[in-house]
């Protein structure tokens, strides 16, 4: 376990209490001096408070309008959270520079809430299943509340509050505001957990809780720097236990967020930080809780992002960029762990003293921070959400097989998403605001996504599972599965990364006659293909609605397209089907795509991408003659080379195209009639001719033919002492 470095806990009757104590300000004051982008952050502070006291606060009118009703960053939202925002600005420059008419200038707007908050009615807005006062939903609410408290803990013995003044905010503004965050008085819930569970105090209760949200992030936060200030021990247990919570039951063992989106995974981060950081100067340590299960939060993102530092955005999150003002907490991370790898965060990110949405700590480290030399990332599993990741030289590939993600959930399962070229290929579509009825009309639906959608109607909230990773040789293989997503149907998609390029090899299987739609939706536009501009839409709802038919042509022969993106030419070829149409379409954001359809118990869309536009092969699906068996052949016609994987869908031996395996997989590569590479997944055995592999129990290997001889150059077996990784 990661040694921890903890702040040193603040006096029983010393203030500032929460972020910082007053000597950690002073230390801050002397190191922002101390360097060029310190005196630039100051001086940004320094005007932001100027600013805000040139003019007096005003307050939006109890009477209304009410915020956030039909937009939540509407004109009277924006009000609330400038004012709490010149409180928290001014407070931090009264304490770094000790000019009275900074505080001054917050405790105008403490006393102003504090006369008004229980005037504000409590309603809903565009969120209809929540409400607040101040804000139309507690999250805003708490993000509103969190930077007055901060500004409260800052200005408390400045002189600028009296007696009078303090029981005003205290009993007008931060009580209420807490009771209207959870819906209950701190005193109600510290009652019924006594209940429930005596010993919720230092212990996790024993059942486990639903999927927690981020949004609870925020409201343990604003409690904790609550009970700092007040110093109520009732809300600091509390706002702990539920950390405490959140960081056993909100982060994957792989040190993902449960809601499975990177941009809620960095919100989340920002919202519990203020909370932890005043839990640690009132003597509680949650950032070693758990085996610092906390840091696993902070190092999941270098080992989930793309090549160049983005990171793919899914379920409700947009592309994140690596650095932002978002990672600011990186600063906290790296002195409360010390670890190197988080260096180049700290020099990258934005210095930043003033506050902001969502970004409620100043920047601590000014300095450049000595950078670690860090590993490139590799291919690897998520487990936790259900995200895994081939990477090679040239290629990043994302299949969604896991969990649904809560509310932020899309309906996706077995989603890919591409980096090549130097830029993401294949993401997700545009996400629009929740208020916006694309988001729940087209952004959720299956069909906006790199999958396969089943007779017009989006996937059902599922969780698949991950049947297959390799990647330990020249060929890296995954393989995901998905069984009730649709009544009756099962989904499993085989993903390849190849020397030459990545093959996707997506299967349907139902009971009956079905329409199966794959998706194709990449960067840049999709050239050499005629398509007229239209109006028709492809369907009537999930997200049909809103596509516009380009074109409809018949592929039985098979297809052939090329996106032109921003690093090159992106080429797809798509295997032939009886019977399959090609449908051009262009999404509600003016994005191109195409949709490829089959119809009948089961579909096979085989698939090979070329990044860059490398030599094409001809992608044939051969007749295997048994219906669990899927063969897909790719021909270099000039190199007179080829390749073949096989995968089974049922279990124990088969046969095809020459080849006797178990095989869950089989992939050769080779001259034509004469393989010299294959990989063998997820069986005991395969045999052709004078190639003869047997392993000791079902895995994977590796295997290399030159001259008549065969030679199992890696393997992966579970539970034995090989080489290799699953």
């Amino acid at each position: 376990m990661p040694s921890v470095a903890l702040p040193a806990k603040a006096g029983p009757n010393e203030f500032p209490r929460t972020i910082l104590t007053r000597k950690e300000w002073t230390e801050l004051r002397q190191k922002l001096n101390a360097t060029e982008d310190g005196r630039k952050a100051l001086k940004t502070l320094l005007a932001k408070a100027d600013a805000a006291l040139r003019k007096p606060p005003e307050f939006p009118d109890p009477k209304g309008p009410q915020a956030q009703v039909k937009s939540r960053n509407d004109e009277v939202a924006k009000a609330h959270d400038l004012l709490s925002f010149n409180a928290c600005n001014l407070a931090r420059a009264y304490i770094l520079t000790g000019e009275k008419r900074y505080a001054k200038g917050a405790a105008e707007i403490l006393r102003g809430y504090a006369r008004l908050y229980q005037e504000y009615p409590e309603h809903s807005g565009v969120n209809k299943r929540d409400s607040a006062k101040v804000m139309a939903q507690r999250l805003s609410e708490a993000m509103w509340l969190i930077p007055l408290l901060m500004a409260y803990d800052l200005i408390y013995e400045s002189g600028e509050l009296g007696r009078e003044d303090h029981q005003n905010i205290e009993d007008g503004l931060i009580r209420p505001a807490i009771t209207m965050i959870w819906r209950k008085e701190p005193s109600a819930l510290v009652a019924e957990r006594n209940r429930k569970f005596p010993g919720w105090r230092h212990s996790l209760p024993p059942e486990k809780p639903p999927l927690p949200g981020n949004w609870v992030c925020f409201y343990n936060s604003a409690t904790m720097l609550a009970g700092a200030v007040l110093k109520d021990q009732d809300m600091i247990d509390l706002a702990a236990a539920n950390f405490r919570e959140l960081i056993r039951y909100g982060i994957g063992d792989d040190g993902l967020w449960r809601e499975g989106a990177m941009g809620y995974q960095l919100f989340a981060i920002g919202g519990m930080l203020p909370g932890l950081e005043a839990a640690a100067r009132q003597g509680i340590d949650l950032w070693s809780f758990d085996g610092c299960r906390l840091k696993t939060m902070f190092d999941s993102p270098a080992l989930y992002a793309y090549p160049d530092g983005t990171m793919p955005g899914i379920n409700d999150s947009a592309r994140v960029k690596a650095t932002s003002w978002q990672t600011i907490v990186y600063d906290y991370a790296y002195l409360r762990y010390g670890d190197p790898r988080y260096a180049s965060l700290v020099n990258q990110t934005p210095r930043q003293l003033h506050v902001s949405t969502a970004v409620y700590l100043p920047k601590l480290l000014y300095e450049v921070v000595p950078e670690a030399k860090v590993a490139e990332a590799s291919s690897i599993v998520f487990d936790s959400m259900g995200y895994a990741i081939l990477r090679n030289e040239a290629v990043y590939a994302l299949m969604d097989y896991g969990e649904h993600g809560g509310v932020h959930g899309h309906f996706d399962k077995l989603n890919l998403l591409l980096f090549a070229l130097g830029d993401e290929i294949g993401g997700e579509p545009v996400f629009h605001r929740y208020e916006n009825p694309l988001h729940r009309e087209w952004t959720v639906q299956s069909i906006a996504h790199n999958t396969m959608t089943v007779d017009q109607r989006s996937q059902k909230e599922a969780a698949g599972r991950l049947t297959l990773f390799e990647t330990l040789g020249k060929v890296k293989v995954m393989r995901g599965a998905v069984d009730n997503t649709y009544p009756g149907v099962s989904l499993d998609r085989t993903v390849a990364l190849l020397d030459g390029g990545i093959v996707d090899v997506y299967t349907g299987r139902g009971q009956k006659a079905h329409v199966w739609d794959r998706t194709f939706r990449f960067q840049g536009k999709l050239k050499g293909v005629s398509a007229q501009a239209g109006n028709e839409p492809a369907g009537e709802r999930d997200g049909y609605q809103h596509l516009k038919v380009q074109g409809r042509m018949n592929v039985s022969l098979g297809w052939q397209g090329t996106w032109n993106t921003k690093g090159g030419d992106f080429g797809v070829v798509v295997a032939g089907n009886p019977g399959q149409e090609l449908i051009l379409a262009e999404d509600p954001d003016g994005i191109p795509l195409a949709l490829v359809r089959n119809t009948g118990e089961r579909a096979t869309v085989a698939a090979f991408y070329a990044p860059g536009a490398a030599l094409l092969p001809k992608v044939e699906l051969p007749e295997t003659g048994n219906p669990d068996l899927v063969a897909v052949r790719l021909e270099y016609a000039k190199e007179n080379r080829e390749t073949v994987l096989l995968i089974h869908h049922g279990t124990g031996r088969w046969k095809a195209l020459g080849w006797d395996s178990d095989a869950r997989v089989l992939i050769a590569q080779g001259q034509r009639d004469q393989v010299d590479n294959l990989f063998l997944g997820g069986g005991t055995f395969v045999n052709r001719g004078m190639i003869k592999v047997r392993l000791p129990d079902a895995g994977n290997a590796y295997v290399s033919v030159r001259q008549g001889v065969t030679k199992v150059d890696a393997q992966w077996i579970p539970g034995a002492n090989s080489q290799g990784t699953k």
